[in-house]
C-alpha cells in the first residue's frame, strides 16, 4: 500500500481524483467491525469509515477479542479493523480470525508499526497495518479497494470447515 499523502496540494487532489476513480468501480463495502478497547477509537474510525465508504456502510463495534469472534461466528464483515492496544501486538487477534474461517480484509491500527511488526501481522494473515499516529482515511480506502471479494452466501461453519 503506497502512501497517498503527499507534500503538494495538487499531487494530493490528482493522488485523490485517482483513487476515487477506482473507488468507484470497487464492490460496495457494506459491513464493517471494528475492535477496539474504547469508545473514543471507535467513535474515530467510524467517522473515518464513514468519509471512505458513506454514511450507508452498517459498522458493528465491539470491544474485545471474544465479542469479535462471536460477532464473525454470525456476521461476514467486508473489513475488521483490529486495534493493536487489545493484545500485545495484534498478531494472535488476526490468527484467531483467520483460524475461524474469515477471510476478509484485516486492518491492524498499531501505535508503533515497525517492520518486524508488520512482518508478523502479514504472516499472520493482516491484509495491512496503518500507523495510528498517522492515520487518514485514503489509507482506508486503499484497503478498501485491495481487499478480497467474500462469500457472502456460504454459512461461517461451512467455511471453517473447508
Amino acid at each position: 500500500m503506497g502512501d497517498l499523502r503527499s507534500t503538494s496540494g495538487a499531487d494530493h487532489l490528482r493522488r485523490l481524483s485517482q483513487v476515487r476513480r477506482r473507488q468507484h468501480a470497487a464492490p460496495a463495502l457494506e459491513t464493517v467491525l471494528i475492535v477496539a478497547p474504547d469508545a473514543a477509537e471507535t467513535a474515530s474510525l467510524t467517522a473515518m469509515i464513514r468519509v471512505v465508504a458513506g454514511y450507508s456502510v452498517r459498522v458493528i463495534a465491539v470491544a474485545t477479542l471474544g465479542s469479535a469472534v462471536d460477532t464473525l461466528g454470525v456476521e461476514r464483515p467486508d473489513l475488521v479493523v483490529l486495534d493493536d492496544r487489545l493484545q500485545r501486538d495484534g498478531v494472535g487477534g488476526v490468527r484467531i480470525f483467520r483460524q475461524i474461517g474469515y477471510r476478509g480484509a484485516v486492518a491492524v491500527v498499531s501505535r508503533s508499526p515497525d517492520r518486524h511488526r508488520r512482518q508478523r501481522l502479514a504472516a499472520a494473515g493482516a491484509s495491512a497495518v496503518l500507523d495510528r499516529a498517522g492515520l487518514h482515511p485514503m489509507d482506508l480506502i486503499e484497503i478498501v479497494l485491495a481487499r478480497p471479494p467474500l462469500r457472502r452466501t456460504v454459512s461461517p461453519t461451512r467455511i471453517a470447515a473447508e
